[in-house]
């Protein structure tokens, strides 16, 4: 996918469909066409066969209160548990999933995101992806329903199981086309420490059940040294609310 402007979202004037044509679309019973499939074709990867009782989520359990934070060179097995998105109000549990045959799999339900193993891990160095759906089977707005209304330095928090807090900010908004999406460039491995958010957007075709864009959401991990983000001492109030993407 190449970026240009025409396809940066401003969060004054967006091309998404506002929340009642949103609605109006799943009371005509086309929810089950928010799929999150990236690139050619039209099918979904299976979902992950089940593996048993889910792990506990120490931040629901209370195990987090007093933990001493465990990090991934400590343990390697230390996973995404939570997200929060303070400023459109997402306070998710965070389901493990793969990326098969270039497809992302589709989250199971519509109050939950997903991350997706084949990427990096909240708080490393990379690119850790995390999707979530528009809309669910009667539910107008699911959980990444307001993704597409982030604003640069917007906060996303991720909590995984070694009690560790993760603090990205927004850097850039974007639709994309399904059709032309370059699924190595949204998902694919970074240098410096990202996070992508992933949902459907833009236009609901009847015809093939879906929507043909895709919003995408990439922040950058706030502690790490290549934190490039403002504050109220050197940003005008002129500033744009979203950073074009380099390139």
């Amino acid at each position: 996918m190449t970026p240009t402007d025409d396809v940066r979202i401003d969060p004054e004037i967006t091309t998404l469909p506002r929340a009642i044509d949103r609605r109006a679309v799943l009371r005509a019973g086309a929810a089950a066409g928010a799929f999150l499939a990236l690139g050619g074709g039209g099918a979904l990867a299976a979902p992950l066969a089940p593996f048993g009782e889910a792990p506990k989520n120490p931040w629901e359990s209370g195990d987090c209160d007093e933990a001493t934070p465990v990090s991934d060179d400590d343990n390697d097995v230390v996973l995404p548990f939570q997200i929060l998105i303070p400023a459109i109000e997402v306070d998710a549990r965070v389901e493990v999933l793969e990326i098969v045959d270039g497809f992302l799999q589709d989250p199971s339900n519509g109050d939950d995101a997903a991350w997706y193993k084949e990427t990096a891990r909240a708080g490393s160095e990379g690119n850790a992806v995390f999707a979530g759906h528009l809309n669910w089977y009667g539910m107008p707005e699911a959980v990444f329903f307001a993704i597409d209304r982030l604003e640069l330095d917007d906060e996303i928090l991720i909590r995984d199981g070694g009690c560790q807090e993760h603090r990205y900010r927004v850097e850039w908004v974007e639709l994309i086309e399904v059709a032309e999406a370059d699924m190595e460039e949204i998902t694919g491995p970074t240098e410096d420490p990202m996070l992508t958010l992933i949902t459907c957007g833009g236009v609901w075709d009847p015809a093939i059940s879906q929507y043909k864009q895709r919003t995408v959401v990439r922040a950058r991990l706030a502690d790490s040294a290549d934190d490039t983000t403002s504050n109220e001492e050197d940003q005008s109030d002129d500033s744009p609310p979203i950073q074009p993407r380099d390139g």
